[in-house]
């Protein structure tokens, strides 16, 4: 599977500041676009997994949520969130996914946002007959060597598991929940929580549904949570959804991770405060494109 670059490109790093100043990393958060053709814009989410910014809450932290990125002209930036202003799910307080309004100043930072109409929702599943045994591959921080210079996610790969049919156990905070989820067969490890994952078909996949496919297709799956360890000493199932219990126990990481379906990340973006932050924005940008077709306009010199 060749990956093309905007799945590397679309992920920044995220890390709290404790009171000493000292940064720790956490997690990963990828960013969502949606392009207004008749504003001719781009409004721009930023996503991560609930646990991660509610961990993070849990911590010595200075309010703000950090995220690394690559610099243009070179090295690394840090840009701040606070902790506040991220929106859960209001109808399932289960759904592992996090968002954020607003964008990072594209002047000082380089990054790919994923196009929402890509997304793998209800129609997409249908129509392609996406499910068990399909590619997938995700993408994010690997805690062992992010980049010391600039940011180097990496990329995994496995298969579609099992598809959400009933709730999972999975572990949101200190508590086992039932959680909408698919199984992928990928080998998570801490740092990945929030990644975006990926079902890929490709050439040889969409003859299945159609007769001459000219390309690949990458369809945004949903977000990591985490995944199965099985520890040495004793016969029972551990989730892990935290870098630090990942890298403390002694245990074998089972392959099976924990997927969030992108449509809780639909959710929360359709529902208030996010959409009323949405819909206000796009006022604005409309009146001041207005004013500025206004003053565009060249009133004729009188006749002589």
């Amino acid at each position: 599977m060749l990956v093309k670059k905007e799945i590397l490109e679309c992920v920044a790093y995220v890390l709290y500041k404790d009171s000493k100043d000292f940064l720790h990393y956490v997690g990963t958060a990828f960013f969502l676009g949606d392009f207004v053709e008749d504003i001719d814009k781009t409004y721009i989410y930023i996503i991560t997994a609930k646990h991660v910014i509610a961990g993070i809450r849990g911590k010595d932290n200075d309010g703000n949520v950090y995220l690394r990125m690559n610099a243009k002209e070179g090295g690394i930036k840090l840009a701040s969130i606070s902790l506040d202003d991220w929106a859960f799910h209001d109808e399932d307080p289960f759904a592992d996914a996090a968002v954020f309004f607003g964008a990072p100043d594209t002047s000082e930072v380089e990054y790919k946002c994923l196009k929402i109409s890509e997304f793998c929702h209800e129609e997409i599943l249908e129509k392609e007959g996406i499910g068990i045994g399909d590619e997938i591959c995700l993408t994010g921080l690997f805690i062992n060597h992010f980049g010391e210079h600039k940011n180097l996610p990496i990329l995994r790969t496995g298969n579609i598991a099992m598809m959400p049919a009933e709730p999972v156990q999975a572990l949101l905070g200190d508590k086992k929940v039932p959680m909408d989820a698919y199984l992928i067969e990928c080998r998570s490890i801490g740092g990945l929580s929030g990644s975006p994952v990926f079902v890929h078909l490709g050439a040889d996949r969409r003859r299945l549904k159609e007769p001459h496919p000219n390309r690949d297709i990458f369809y945004l799956l949903g977000l990591a949570q985490g995944h199965w360890d099985q520890s040495f000493y004793k016969e029972k199932d551990q989730v892990v959804d935290d870098i630090n219990n990942t890298l403390e126990k002694e245990a074998v990481n089972k392959g099976i991770a924990i997927v969030t379906p992108i449509k809780k990340v639909i959710e929360i973006i359709e529902q208030d405060p996010t959409s009323t932050a949405r819909k206000k924005k796009e006022e604005n940008d409309r009146k001041e494109l207005k004013k500025k077709k206004q003053e565009t306009i060249i009133t004729p010199a009188n006749s002589v």
